[in-house]
Order: structure tokens, then sequence, then C-alpha cells
């Protein structure tokens, strides 16, 4: 009974540890839908072959030619050793000792990594937002407090919102080759100082997940082998769902892809381009904690919903497990503990998995 008392205690307590993206729909969500579909309307071409050929010219474009020298107040705050730097993606680092007060971190820059806190036999997440979105936003600031309260690791969002403020989706998703392999780079200098490639774990959201994907790609060429996994959260569809698989997430990206969707044929990725993929209430309605929303933002709400199950799943006593399962050629298989979101491993013979989930926290069918 005492431990179920602390256990409702603690539940009670998430919000104040802003586990959970804001539920509220701001101006932006409104916007949202209407932006995007304009933005699309548009011709445009993704990526070209030319473009894919020099993804190891990326970098130097990622240097923003019309930034000012200082560097913004809260960049001096959360890191005084910096008195100036021009950088379009930024790393910041959050551990359990600076949850609220990151370091920013630069590629290839090894006595700041070495003052920030960053301990390399830890896991090690690097977190990437979507569209209209930044490091600062509930996304990326809720799967950062979700697993540092359950874990003592390093988590590293990415901050591109340079290129995801642009209300041009269109460019936006152009954009994604660039800084995905930008992020490649920065983890390859991670683990060349000395962080196992078995102890990272990229996580992104919409168009941070194919951005996740590039990343693992850059990453396979600079050494024959392969990050451990990436999670992908309803990775966007629009501009992505016909590319082939050099030219968006792929299931080879990673030794694990695993992704959740809820959003398929909208604004996720209509196709199971993960090793394993969740698909959360059909994941083509209405997800259940937005089903009181507006018509006008209960999709884009479910497109962020993924985000409070991955967030839930960060804590072992809520359990996501997939009710039916099938493999690459449609056979029903038997699936009892295919777990989705944090605690996901390997599910060699599991391609397609299916689950309901709750209206409310912690949105598990299941609670230990």
């Amino acid at each position: 009974q005492g431990i179920s008392l602390a256990r409702i205690s603690l539940q009670r307590s998430y919000k104040h540890l802003n586990l959970l993206p804001d539920t509220k729909m701001d101006k932006q969500s409104f916007v949202f839908p209407l932006i995007f579909l304009l933005s699309c309307s548009g011709s445009f071409s993704f990526p070209t072959k030319k473009t894919l050929a020099n993804l190891n010219k990326y970098e130097k474009h990622l240097v923003d030619p019309a930034a000012l020298d200082a560097v913004d107040q809260h960049l001096k705050k959360a890191n005084p050793a910096l008195n100036s730097f021009r950088t379009s993606v930024l790393f910041y680092l959050y551990t359990k000792s600076s949850i609220n007060s990151p370091y920013v971190l630069l590629n290839n820059n090894s006595t700041l990594l070495k003052s920030s806190g960053f301990d390399k036999s830890k896991k090690t997440y690097v977190v990437s937002h979507g569209f209209m979105d930044s490091v600062h936003s509930d996304i990326t600031q809720s799967i950062k407090n979700a697993l540092l309260t359950f874990n003592d690791v390093n988590v590293i969002g990415i901050d591109w919102s340079y290129y995801t403020k642009n209300i041009l989706y269109s460019w936006v998703a152009g954009e994604t080759p660039e800084v995905g392999n930008y992020v490649g780079r920065f983890v390859t200098f991670l683990v060349k100082q000395g962080l196992s490639p078995d102890n990272l774990h990229l996580i992104g959201h919409s168009l941070g997940a194919h951005v996740s994907g590039f990343a693992g790609k850059r990453f396979q060429e600079e050494y024959d082998l392969k990050l451990y996994r990436i999670t992908c959260l309803d990775p966007a569809g629009p501009l992505f769902n016909y590319n082939k698989p050099t030219a968006r997430l792929d299931r080879t990206d990673a030794d694990v892809v695993d992704c959740i969707l809820s959003t398929r044929y909208l604004y996720g990725h209509i196709k199971l381009i993960g090793t394993a993929n969740f698909i959360v209430n059909g994941g083509t309605v209405v997800q259940p904690p937005c089903k009181w929303e507006d018509f006008r933002t209960a999709y884009f709400c479910s497109h962020v919903s993924v985000v409070k199950y991955f967030n839930s799943s960060c804590d072992d006593w809520n359990i996501f497990e997939a009710e039916s399962c099938y493999d690459r050629n449609g056979v029903e298989r038997n699936c009892n503990g295919a777990r989705m979101g944090f605690p996901a491993s390997r599910y060699p013979t599991f391609h397609e998995m299916h689950l309901e989930v709750n209206e409310d926290y912690p949105y598990a069918k299941e609670e230990w």
C-alpha cells in the first residue's frame, strides 16, 4: 500500500517535472496545419543525386554568415567559455546535475567537451526536434526531463531552429540532409572522444527523425559500422513518403530503428521504415489524449502525442505492450513482450506491431 501511495504521489508530480508536452494549443498549433499545407503546394525536389553525392561538403554551409559577433545572453550564461561563435546548429548537453542549465557544445571542440560534465562511459541520447520547434520547446524539454528523471545519462538536445522556424515546410524538409550530416559529424566526434557507438541513441520527432536518419548514414560512412539505436517519433511523411531509403530515415541507419506511428497518411510517414514499427490506435485516427481537441488541432495534437507515449515509457511502471505483430511477409506472429518506447529492444521477426493507449496519463494499458 505504501508503494502504491508513493506511486500516486510521483505521478501527480510529473507535470511539475515537465515530463509531458503542454497539452494547451497555442497560436502556433492553430496555424501549423495551414502553413504546412500551403508550403507543400509549390514545386519541390528532394533531394537530388548531386545533393546526396555532396553530403560531405555540407558542414561549411551550417555556418551562418550573417550571425552576430555577440552570443545570445542565454548562451553566455550556459557556457561562459564562449565569447563568440557562428553556427546555425547548436548542441545542448544536459545531465543529472545540470538538468535545467545546459552546457553548449561545439563540434570538434574537445576542450569544451572535457569541461562540460559529459561522461563518455554513460548512455548518450541525442534528441532532435521538428518543424517550427526548437531545443527549448516542450517536446525536447519533456523528452530530456523524462530521460534524466529515470536514468543517469547524457542528453544532448539539437537546436536547428535556425532552419525549422522558416514557415516554408518544403524548404525546411530540404535542409534535413545538411543538418543530419552535421549531426552525424558531431556524434562521430563524440565516438572519437571515447564514447562507444553502443551507447549512442538518437531520438527524433517528425522532421527530426529524418535528421537522425541522415546522421546515422553519415556515421556509417565515417566508421563503417552502425549506431546502436534510432527512435523515430511519428517521422514526417510529406515530401518523404516516396523517397528512396537514401533520401529519408531508413531501417538500415542504425542497428535498431524503432518507430512509433500516430498520424500515418497525414503528418506521419505512410510506410513502415523501421526495424520495429509500433502503430498506435491504428495510426490514422485522432489519438485518445486528443479526442477533446478542436478539429483544427486534433491531428496536430495526435502528431505530438507520440512524445507523451515515449516519455511515459521511460518509467518502467508503464508498459506499452503490442497486441498483434506481423513479420515483413505479413504473417501474424506471437509478440508477447514486445514493448514500445524506451525499453523497446530488437525484434528480428517483428515488423509491424499494433497497440492501443488510454486517454489519460500514463496512457499505457498496463501498469506494474
